[in-house]
Order: structure tokens, then sequence, then C-alpha cells
């Protein structure tokens, strides 16, 4: 949680550098929307939070799919993760998918990755990742779930 709160704070603090103000950095960032609130909008059948701005969402990679492997037109999606405790004996389990398209992801979602691509570039299960990207709607699992996606244009490990 502390470097989502770093990152974020970086997202929001860069942009001061350049002389832009708060309003117009939440004109196409909103720093409210998680995870958590994805997937709580999703599954109540609810508007998405965030939709038409940017959004910064961190979790585990949980899977890797890749729907077409060639380096141009490459296509692949992420299921991303986050749990939550409630006391000792219950957990909440929030998800999305997150598409990731282009040359740029195609190294780092490579099944033997290029060795010119660092080991914290790579996406890969298990690892904890921040994304900035768009919401663009929802999916329906074959259990009946319904999760977030997310078109993600910038993804990095922390």
């Amino acid at each position: 949680m502390r470097r989502f709160v770093s990152a974020l704070a970086l997202l929001l603090a860069a942009p001061l550098a350049f002389s832009l103000s708060l309003r117009d950095v939440t004109a196409v960032l909103d720093p409210t929307v998680t995870l958590a609130s994805l997937s709580a909008a999703a599954a109540a059948g609810a508007p998405l939070p965030g939709a038409g701005k940017l959004v910064v969402l961190t979790g585990v990679v949980q899977s890797v799919e890749i729907l077409t492997r060639d380096a141009q037109g490459f296509q692949a999606e992420i299921e991303l993760v986050e749990g939550e405790w409630h006391g000792v004996s219950s957990i909440s389990l929030y998800r999305c998918i997150v598409e990731l398209a282009g040359p740029a992801f195609a190294a780092r979602l490579a099944a033997r990755p290029s060795p010119s691509v660092a080991a914290r570039e790579l996406i890969l299960p298990n690892e904890r990742i921040l994304v900035l990207g768009e919401v663009e709607g929802t999916r329906t699992y074959p259990n009946g779930e319904i999760v977030p996606v997310v078109v993600g244009s910038y993804v990095r490990g922390i």
C-alpha cells in the first residue's frame, strides 16, 4: 500500500513540475479509483468509476494470456488481483482484466524474454505491478462473475 501511495504521489506531483494544476491532472486522471472500487461497481452492475479517465491500479499478476504473438500486432491480457482481509477469517478478492497491446509489451511478456529486457521490466505471474490505463468496460466469466476491463498503457513492477 505504501508503494501505491508513493507511486500515486509521484504521478500527481510530476505535472506540478510542468506548471499543471491539480485540476488539470484530475481532468485526465482519477486518483480515487482502486481495484476494489472497480470490482465492487462491476459486481453491482453500477457505472464503473474512472470511465473516460486514466486510472492507476496496483495488484498481483494472477495470470497472463497471450492472444496474438506477432510483435507488431501483439495482444495479451493479464488478470490483476488484490486481496483485503476482514478480521482473521475472511478475505475479499478483487480482480480485473488488463488488456495490453503493441510491440512495447511483446518483449515484456515473451515466453523466452530477450536478454535486452531487464528482469524488473518483465510482466510475470505472481509479480506485483502498477498499471496506468483506461477503464473500458466489463466482462463476464463463465462462472457468472463480472470483472472490469482496463486497457493498459503503462505497466511496471513495484
